[in-house]
């Protein structure tokens, strides 16, 4: 039977199910079904990734849809201010709208796209060489009908019956330094000279040490483990003092940033959510399995800044918190109390 009629069928069986979860079922990935899809409802986009992006400011008000295995955050924004720029060999790009839709772009990750129409609900979805989702934007009312129809017809792949070549994952190689050969006086020494965060990239490669291996072996003075149940407090202890945080989750893709209030949590068996008008967050906290508090220097090293950080079994960084504040400036009084509580209630025994 077709992928396509396989597809149907599922559908008509099981009409709630996610296409993510109905590609898992039919073991293919979502990239691979949705080009199944092409022709009835869904149209193949070219790789003009940029002029896309920056297409969307046309449409208004969207949801911006971005996950990772364990993590799913939805914002509903203006996507606006796209910039993209060649560094190092590098395709990047950015969307700054901090309180809206801020985004960071990986485009060497990227690989296709796709316009596709569910009944009303229609969205433009980006995905990698494996054919993973990247981010999916969705129109939030019908008055960009005719906007959208146009992106399509600009976009469009001249052959829609392109084929969809992807790449199988590769096994991961941990090119990392064992635990033990890691020199961690230099590394601390390193740590403590940074200037900027932004710097922390470039610490992790000039040391050969992965972002775990430093989180694990820098001392407490810099990165203390906590319990990932640490979740709960810190965001309801946000809701309480009604603090403005910044949420970061990402692919190989992108970062998706939320910057804001939470107000209605709302914990579902495993997963634990934030429900509210214009911010959605979903984490499967089965899949957390360690958590660190984390101090780095910045503003030319005059301020440190604390983020709570949460990593899956596969020791990767899926989650990130940090608390909001105005570059230059020091950490409000609000972020420092919910990093003094969950050191206090949340620390791991030696």
């Amino acid at each position: 039977m077709p992928l396509y009629s396989e597809y149907q069928k599922i559908k008509s069986d099981h009409p709630q199910m996610r296409m993510v979860d109905a590609a898992k079922q039919l073991n293919v990935s979502e990239a691979e079904l949705l080009q199944s899809c092409v022709g009835n409802g869904t149209v193949r986009l070219n790789n003009d990734f940029g002029g896309i992006l920056k297409s969307l400011k046309q449409l208004g008000k969207v949801m911006a849809l971005a996950r990772n295995a364990e993590v799913v955050t939805e914002i509903s924004g203006n996507y606006e201010k796209v910039y993209v720029q060649n560094e190092n060999d590098r395709l990047k790009g950015i969307a700054i709208n901090p309180g809206g839709i801020d985004l960071r772009f990986f485009f060497d990750h990227w690989h296709s796209a796709f316009a596709t129409q569910v009944g009303a609900l229609k969205s433009i979805q980006f995905f990698d060489k494996y054919g993973d989702a990247i981010q999916k934007i969705y129109l939030k009312n019908t008055e960009s009908d005719n906007v959208y129809n146009d992106i399509v017809n600009k976009y469009k792949n001249d052959n829609q019956s392109t084929p969809l070549v992807l790449s199988t994952p590769p096994q991961v190689t941990d090119t990392s330094l064992a635990d033990n050969e890691v020199d961690v006086a230099k590394l601390e020494s390193a740590w403590e000279k940074m200037t900027d965060v932004h710097q922390f990239p470039a610490l992790l490669k000039a040391h050969n040490v992965s972002r775990h291996q430093a989180m694990k072996l820098i001392s407490d003075k810099w990165s203390k483990e906590v319990s990932p149940n640490c979740l709960d407090s810190l965001l309801q202890q946000a809701k309480s003092g009604k603090e403005e945080i910044m949420a970061f989750v990402g692919n190989k893709g992108i970062v998706q940033i939320f910057s804001g209030r939470v107000n209605l949590l709302k914990p579902m068996g495993d997963w634990f959510n934030v429900l509210d008008p214009d911010f959605n967050l979903h984490v499967n906290t089965k899949g957390l399995q360690k958590a660190y508090i984390v101090h780095k220097p910045t503003d030319n090293g005059d301020v440190t800044v604390s983020s709570v950080e949460f990593l899956n079994d596969k020791n990767e960084t899926v989650l990130t918190f940090f608390g909001s504040r105005t570059e230059g400036k020091v950490q409000t009084e609000g972020w420092k109390r919910i990093i003094n509580t969950l050191l206090s209630d949340n620390t791991l025994a030696a």
